[in-house]
């Protein structure tokens, strides 16, 4: 019996030995990261080089109906969107920029695919990230806490995004304010143990998919597809990341 309890011992002592000497032969120029498997999901890195992809998350979904982000007096558009929520913290020894890349395949695109990524308040070290819960409205009484969101962050960003603008000029404004994202300047950075979250919110838009939809039952038989990439960077601008979002 003790031969046993002793050769269990010399194992474990073994697989521990060996997992010190794995992460001791690691590269200092690796970035290593963690990142969980569900749909609101969590991203930890710690980065030792210029910039590195730390994640890359595809995500498949179906919309249970259209909308209009253009339109201001759109009451239903919380209870049509798909809603991605990210987290992502620095667990490693420098400060970071995240830059978050969604990228929409040709098929979803067609189908009137679009999106808008939202970024939450930091998290300093050892502080958690506010709760985000599911944005419930009763069905046309009022306008949702995303839409309103959506309409606040792009009429900050450009004040011709008001109540009776076009389409087109609308998600040319939007487009704009997804591209920006990738920017130097506009990527948030994390100190060491800081968090961020974003929101990354997608709809059919109405107007790309109206003669689709004169057959109302087709919305139910239209599935979607994107890429979410998380890049991390150090904070110089000749690290950041060079992408150009496809949307």
């Amino acid at each position: 019996m003790n031969k046993i309890k002793n050769l269990k011992f010399i194992s474990l002592v073994a697989v521990f030995c060996f997992v010190i000497s794995y992460f001791g032969l690691l590269s200092p120029t690796t970035a290593y990261f963690y990142e969980s498997q569900d749909n609101r999901y969590d991203v930890t890195f710690s980065l030792l080089t210029d910039s590195k992809t730390v994640s890359e998350k595809a995500v498949n979904f179906n919309l249970k109906g259209a909308t209009k982000f253009e339109d201001f007096g759109e009451y239903l558009f919380d209870e049509v969107v798909f809603e991605q929520y990210i987290t992502v913290k620095n667990v490693g020894e420098i400060p970071a920029r995240v830059y978050i890349d969604v990228d929409i395949p040709a098929e979803s695109a067609e189908n009137g695919l679009e999106y808008i990524v939202l970024k939450t308040e930091k998290a300093a070290s050892g502080e958690e990230l506010p709760q985000i819960t599911q944005s419930v409205v009763a069905s046309g009484s009022q306008k949702g806490e995303l839409k309103t969101m959506i309409e606040t962050q792009l009429n900050t960003f450009n004040a011709s995004f008001v109540d009776g603008i076009s389409q087109n000029d609308a998600i040319t404004i939007l487009n704009a304010y997804n591209q920006s994202h990738l920017e130097y300047s506009n990527a948030p950075l994390l100190e060491i143990g800081e968090s961020v979250g974003f929101r990354i919110l997608y709809w059919a838009e109405y107007g790309l998919i109206e003669n689709t939809l004169k057959d109302t039952s087709n919305i139910s038989k239209l599935s979607y597809s994107s890429t979410i990439t998380v890049n991390v960077a150090q904070d110089k601008e000749e690290a950041a990341p060079s992408i150009t979002s496809a949307s």
